[in-house]
């Protein structure tokens, strides 16, 4: 299992590894399992998570793309194009006990430049808002991505 150098927790910015990213309502459903996952004990890739507190209103502007942010940060911390990462939805309405939302929202793979990740960090976001899901927020979710040679996804209750 991948680590992040060290753990980060912020109100904005919290790694899979932190405790506190066990809060679907401040990581979405996604990243909240998969923290949940990593604290049992199963083999999770490691991550960051943009917050649903995460102020994300113009944060990719030209003018602002080199201002030090949440986003910047996770950028550098997992790699900073040494490594295409994935960068993924985690609604606070998706992959829950009544639910799955797969396939409404968006997931950008092979990201391996800055104006790629500031790209896919607002496709990501942007899927949120035309999914139209009542009371849902949007966190980002962001992994190094693996070149698997097999995968699978497995459904339980």
């Amino acid at each position: 299992m991948e680590t992040t150098p060290t753990a980060l927790r912020r109100a904005d910015l919290i790694d899979l590894a932190d405790p506190g990213a066990t809060d679907g309502s401040l990581v979405g459903a996604k990243a909240a399992n998969l923290a949940r996952a990593r604290a049992a004990g199963l083999p999770v890739l490691a991550g960051l998570v943009l917050t649903t507190a995460w102020d994300h209103s113009g944060w990719s502007h030209p003018s602002r793309q080199d201002h030090p942010s949440s986003a910047r940060t996770a950028w550098e911390r997992l790699g900073a194009g040494e490594r295409p990462l994935v960068v993924r939805s985690s609604s606070t309405n998706e992959d829950g006990g009544s639910s799955s939302m797969a396939g409404v929202f968006t997931s950008v793979l092979n990201v391996a430049t800055w104006g790629d990740f500031t790209g896919a960090v607002d496709e990501v976001l942007a899927s949120g808002s035309r999914a139209a899901v009542p009371g849902a927020r949007m966190a980002v979710l962001i992994q190094p991505q693996l070149a698997p040679r097999w995968g699978g996804v497995l459904f339980g209750a």
